[in-house]
Formats: C-alpha cells, structure tokens, sequence
C-alpha cells in the first residue's frame, strides 16, 4: 500500500498459471479482499550508520535526517531529541541551517530533508554517547504508526589540553645566594584525567641555576584538575646585573605533542651581600690572665661585585678584644678588597678579667662599603672560668721558715666529667702570673703539668715552692702570707677551675741568715776543695805512670850497643811524639865509638817546662818547639 493511499475496499486475487511445456493454463486462484483505512503514519530515518559523528566537549555536528508522513491523513509532527548524558543538546534544522520549529505539517505522503545539529556537552568525558530522535503527533489523537524513533551513538575523543600562569611572571632580585621562589598553577583543561613531566627552558637557565620541585605533576583530574609548581631560583652569587629568563614547560606524558610553557624575566640587581660565620670553642677561658687568645671571623663577599667592609665588634662586659686583621686606621677597621664569592678572615684578640664567669658572646659586625645599610654579623660564644667538669683540692698553708728548701704542696685534681661525655679528660695545670713572684719561686712538676684522668678518678698535683735568703731577710714583717693561684684547663670539654694556695714566709734575721749561709758555703766549699784536690791527684798519678812506663823504655833503648844514629832519632820520636827532629848541630871532637855510654838521667817531661832560651838566641836551624824538646840536652853537650 504506497504511502498517503486513500480510505477504500479493494478485491487482491492472487492465481497460478502453468509456465511449462504443456501450456495447460492457470490451475489456481486466491481471492482476498483489502480495506485501506483511515490513519496517521510517520517514517523518520538517517542516511548515516550508527555511530553518526565524533564532536569533542563542545563541537557541533549535523545528522541528516529524513521525515514523512506515510499516513493518508495530514498530520502535525513534533521532532525531539534526547540523549544518555546532560549537557548535550540537538535542534532541527534545514539545509541552509535555519532552526525548524515544531509542529512539522506534512501532508499525506509528503516527505521532508532536515537535518538535526547536535553540540557536545563543553564537559563531555571520553566515550561513547548514544541520542534518540522521536517523532509524535499530538493533534492525531491516535497513536502513530511506521518508524517514529531515529537512535544513533556519537563518539567523544580524548581531549588534551593544560594551561600554565604565575601570579608574578616578572621581578627584580640580588644576586646574594639567597634563594627566590616562584609558584605556578597547572591547570588541565581535557576531558581526561592526565599527568604532566616539567621541564626548564631558555638560554638562561644555568646561569640561574633554576630548579624544579618534582620532575611529573600528580595525576589531574579532567576539566581543570590543578597542581602547584614550584620553582627554585638560588639567585647564584657574583652573577653579574642585568636580564634574564627561562621557560617551565609542562609535557603530557601520553601525547608528547600536547604540552604548555610559561616564561618567568627575572632582573639581577647590582647586589652588595656578605656573611660572617658563627665561631665556637670547647675551650674554657681563665678570668684574669693576661695570655691572650686570636680567634677568626670569616667575612664572604656574597655580592656580585667586589668590595670592602668595615668591621666593629660587640664586646661583652668582663672581656677585652681588639681587631688585629685588618689593623685599625683612625679607629676604623677594614678589609682589603674582596671579589665576589672570596672570603677574608679577620682576626680578633681578646681575654677575660678577673671576676668574669659563664657564657660570653662576641659579636663582630661588617659593613659593606659600597651599600652601607647591607650588614652581617657573626658570633663566637666562650666559656669562662669553672664549669664543673674538674675539683682542684688545695693543701693547707705551710710555714715557710729555712731559705733554700724546697717546699712541696700536694693538690688533688678529681675529674667529675660524665662518663657518658667522655671516659677521660686531657687536663693540664699552670699557675697564675701575680705579685706572689716577688716572695717565692713556684714550679709545677713536669710530670703534672699535662696529663690524662680517667672519669671519676683522681690525682696529686705536686708544687714546689723555694724562697731566697734575702726575702726571708727583707720581710716586712716577722711573717707574711702569700698567696698564689694553680688553675686546671681541660682540652677534652671546656672547664677552667682555679684553686689558691697560702704560703707564710717567717722572717729570718741577718745574723742567723750570715751565720747559716756561711756555714753552709763553708761546708760546701770544702766538699768542692775535696772533690778538686782528689781530681788533681788522681791525674797526677796517672801522668807519673805513663811517665814512667816512656822512661823505662828509653833507657832499655839506650843500652843496647848497636842502635845507629837513625834508630836514636826513631825512639826520640816515639818518645816525644810527633815533634820535629832536632837539628845536627856540629860538636868536637866526638866520643870514641868504644867508650861506653854515660848513662844519662831520665828526661823530665815535657810539660815540665824547656830551658830558657840562651842569650844568643837559638841554635842555628832551631825552632821554638824542637827547644823545648831537646833544648836541655843541647845544653848538657849531649847533642
């Protein structure tokens, strides 16, 4: 029944004719008869396949759409589209894109092109959504028949998509060391949930040393999922005025096509910048001495420029110091020039006064030439005095009554350090220099001076004390107390105990002063006259002895007939040692070579003394030593 056919009764037959070869023509027929009615039908359908389009969140897309009435009545239709998800919308349009409204009038049979617009939802999230587009018609009164629903899918991709800014994406900073921070939101703006790798970029980014907080962002949430991104600018010392920049850049990870940048300027200012370091000691300080102590300050150039700083100190009551380097010109210190990211050490000479205990702060403070409001300043804390660690146990006073003794003092040290701190301490012991030098010498044993004491434990500390004549003489008085100061000094923690010892000189007077000094130079003097008189004997006999033993063997010598002129000289040189020979000396007339030889006396030796000189003068060809050699022998004709 085609389309839009009118209300009628008609006759189908329907009959079967043989087509063989026998031609024996029809053999049946079917008869059968058809009302067409009265009613409203409707056909809506689409040229496209099921998965009609693919919009991103927020695109449009056309669906072609065609519309009859396949009714025998004109009817009123309305077009309504509805889909799985909100957010998305469909309107009926024609070709050149006009908005049809509702009611569509068709009449019977007639058929209309349309096409219908659909916009994707601006937050539509990956996936598949499906649409329906139905057909009614109020004004029928009567349900519709033929195909009333168009249903069709549309397809929404992956959108990738992120966005990047700063709250300030330009400033000015010193180069100081001192660090900038700089945080950036990244926004997502896809329709999926997605992860960004950072990076830096731009020419500039070393010399600013930038970094990055983290090398991925978490996982955004789609449609504006946000993080934070931190950026660190050390703002490197000595780096030199002028502009700089870099860029964040912000790279999908899925899709490394899609990413993002910001572009931070950053201005480096001239910059006057310094620090002084902090100094400490575990050494505790004795009050009152006069040792000095040097202690240095670290000033750095944290500018990026050179320059030069004027220092002062902050000294606290019960403590002097001065500035030694740099020496100070009119009261004022300064340093030498110091280029950008050098150092100079200034050195500080201090000591405490008497009376001052505890912890004591030194401060020094430097000021930068060319920015005079730039300043640092830097501290060293000191402990003076006792700290608890060490017990110095004095003796009680001695009399001191003879000149010339030694006098000894026992001092218990007992370390009271923790165990825990340390299972020793280094101590060493010295005394305090004071008017008491005048009265009486005191020496620290040797042994004492320096030593190690286990925790818990003790030791004596031996003193020796002498006093001359002349003070005991002099006193004033018939008795004068002096008193002296032992201090310990521990080098394993910081502890500098002091302890006072009395010493009461009595007085002496002159005459048992002389008459006892005398005695005992008497006694000593004898002592020494013995030693003496005992060495020079002992010398004298061993001089005789070899004296001896030499003459024995030269008269042996001399009694034997057949030494020559020759072997007589060699026994007078190893007689007399390595003297020169004496001279030949012409004599008359000789001695008979038979005459027996005249015994002659044993030869004095020679340290004994030469005889003197004759008047004349020496023998021709004699020399000073060979005279005092043989000069006596001359004489007596024997040469």
């Amino acid at each position: 029944i085609p389309a839009g056919a009118d209300v009628q009764q008609q006759t189908w037959q329907v009959w079967f004719i043989d087509s063989g070869g026998t031609n024996s023509g029809e053999k049946g027929r079917v008869s059968m008869n058809l009302a067409v009615t009265e009613q409203y039908g409707v056909s809506l359908t689409s040229s496209t396949p099921l998965l009609a389009d693919t919009l991103l969140p927020g695109e449009s897309g056309l669906v072609p759409i065609r519309l009859q009435n396949v009714g025998n009545r004109d009817a009123s239709y309305f077009l309504a589209p509805t889909f799985s998800t909100e957010g998305w919308t469909g309107v009926v349009e024609n070709e050149t894109g006009v908005t049809i409204p509702n009611p569509i009038i068709l009449e019977k049979a007639e058929v209309t092109n349309l096409f219908l617009n659909i916009t994707a939802d601006p937050l539509a999230t990956p996936g598949v959504i499906s649409f329906n587009l139905r057909a009614t018609c109020p004004s029928c009164g009567t349900s519709l028949f033929g195909a009333d629903i168009l249903a069709r899918n549309i397809d929404v991709p992956i959108l990738r998509d992120a966005s990047m800014n700063s709250d300030e994406s330009s400033f000015q900073s010193a180069a100081d060391g001192v660090p900038e921070t700089v945080y950036l939101s990244l926004l997502n703006l896809g329709n999926d949930d997605e992860q960004y790798a950072l990076s830096l970029g731009g020419p500039h980014k070393y010399l600013l040393a930038a970094q990055l907080a983290g090398e991925t962002t978490a996982i955004l949430d789609a449609w504006d999922g946000e993080t934070t991104i931190i950026l660190t600018l050390p703002m490197p010392v000595g780096l030199s005025p002028g502009l700089y920049y870099l860029d964040i850049i912000a790279t999908n990870v899925d899709d490394p096509l899609v990413s993002v940048s910001h572009r931070i300027n950053v201005e480096i200012l001239d910059t006057a910048a310094l620090t002084v370091s902090d100094e400490s000691s575990d050494q505790s300080f004795l009050p009152g001495s006069m040792d000095t102590s040097d202690r240095s300050f670290t000033i750095t150039n944290y500018g990026n420029r050179e320059d030069r700083f004027t220092i002062s100190l902050s000294v606290p009551e019960g403590m002097v110091a001065e500035i030694i380097d740099p020496m100070p010109i009119d009261g004022v210190s300064t340093t030498p020039v110091i280029a950008s990211g050098d150092t100079f050490d200034a050195i500080v000479r201090f000591r405490f006064l008497d009376g001052s205990d505890g912890s004591q702060t030194l401060g020094l403070t430097a000021t930068s030439v060319n920015e005079p409001s730039i300043s640092g300043t830097g501290e060293a804390t000191y402990l003076v005095g006792r700290q608890g660690t060490i017990d110095l146990v004095p003796p009680p006073r001695i009399d001191v009554s003879e000149a010339n003794l030694v006098y000894t003092m026992d001092i218990e040290v007992k370390n009271k350090l923790n165990p825990a701190v340390s299972p020793s301490q280094t101590i060493s012991i010295d005394k305090v220099d004071g008017n008491w030098s005048s009265y009486i010498s005191v020496r620290i044993d040797s042994n004492d001076r320096s030593f190690s004491l286990p925790s818990d434990q003790s030791r004596i500390v031996t003193v020796e004390i002498t006093v001359t004549d002349a003070t005991l003489i002099n006193l004033p008085g018939d008795s004068l107390t002096v008193d002296f100061s032992i201090y310990a000094t521990s080098l394993t923690v910081a502890d500098s105990p002091t302890t006072t010892l009395q010493v009461k000189l009595l007085k002496q007077s002159a005459s048992s002063g002389d008459g006892d000094g005398a005695s005992s130079e008497d006694d000593g003097e004898l002592v020494k006259t013995i030693v003496l008189w005992s060495g020079f004997l002992i010398v004298i006999l061993v001089l005789g002895f070899i004296t001896f033993k030499i003459v024995t063997t030269v008269e042996k010598d001399d009694d034997m007939d057949d030494w020559d002129d020759l072997m007589y000289e060699d026994s007078l040189t190893a007689t007399y040692g390595a003297v020169a020979s004496a001279p030949t000396v012409p004599m008359s007339p000789p001695p008979a070579p038979s005459a027996p030889v005249e015994e002659a006396p044993p030869a004095p030796p020679v340290a004994s003394g030469a005889p003197p000189i004759p008047a004349e003068g020496l023998p021709p060809g004699w020399s000073n030593e060979q005279w005092n050699a043989y000069g006596q022998q001359y004489l007596d004709g024997k040469m």
